[in-house]
């Protein structure tokens, strides 16, 4: 395989990882916020440290495994999708947490 190639290989992975981490921490602080729960709350549902949550939200060079995961949608009560796929793509969330659209509306008193 020509060098070139396979550089363009790796930069698309690099990319695509990239853009995991970052709908990673992004859903994880949207979700979290949505249900009013804290880092440390998470951490404490999940069976993670306060840090490793702290890392996954702060977009730091960090590789989640996925038992981590799905332990944190596990505590978020969504699926593991709804964490990892990009927030312009609601579509490809599957079941997990509703669009806005699909959310109930509160009825004000």
């Amino acid at each position: 395989m020509p060098k070139a190639a396979s550089a363009e290989r790796v930069d698309a992975a690099t990319e695509a990882a990239l853009a995991a981490r970052e709908s990673l921490a992004s859903n994880l602080r949207a979700i979290r916020a949505e249900l009013g729960l804290s880092q440390a709350e998470v951490a404490a549902r999940s069976g993670l440290s306060l840090v490793y949550i702290t890392r996954l939200e702060g977009l730091r060079p960090f590789n989640p495994t996925l038992n981590a995961i799905a332990a944190i949608a596990h505590a978020l009560e969504c699926t593991p999708d709804a964490l990892l796929v990009p927030a312009e793509r609601p579509e490809a969330r599957g079941p997990g947490r509703p669009s806005e659209d699909e959310k109930p509306k509160r009825s004000s008193r």
